[in-house]
């Protein structure tokens, strides 16, 4: 469902010529690449504190030999299954939505599945 506001656009454009057409679309859709280009680095910029933040943390937990290395044998996949399986084993339960709260990208064909 769209709103007036595209509605009125599109019956705009649907009265010019369909070579201004072609043009008209050509442009909002680098204003559109752009705008959300920006969008991307203001959520960049917002989060930033807690990328350092989470650095800092990792690091603290190397120097205070609390971080556990990686068992390189394994494969991506099958080093996740592990450091899930390790939360389970010591009933920590990580909130993924509080964890990554501004950071996700929820828009269409974007969707990570568990």
């Amino acid at each position: 469902m769209s709103s007036p506001a595209i509605t009125t656009v599109i019956t705009m454009m649907e009265s010019l010529p369909e070579d201004v057409q072609d043009i008209v679309a050509e442009n909002i859709r680098e204003y559109l690449e752009d705008l959300q280009k920006e969008l991307k680095i203001d959520t960049f910029n917002k989060n930033q504190q807690k990328f350092i933040d989470y650095a800092q943390i990792t690091k603290r937990e190397i120097t205070q030999e609390l971080a556990k290395p990686m068992d390189k044998k394994l494969s991506l996949s099958e080093s996740i299954a592990k450091f899930r399986q390790e939360l389970i084993n010591e009933e920590i339960e990580i909130n993924p939505d509080y964890v990554w709260e501004n950071i996700r990208n929820y828009s269409p064909g974007r969707e990570v599945v568990w």
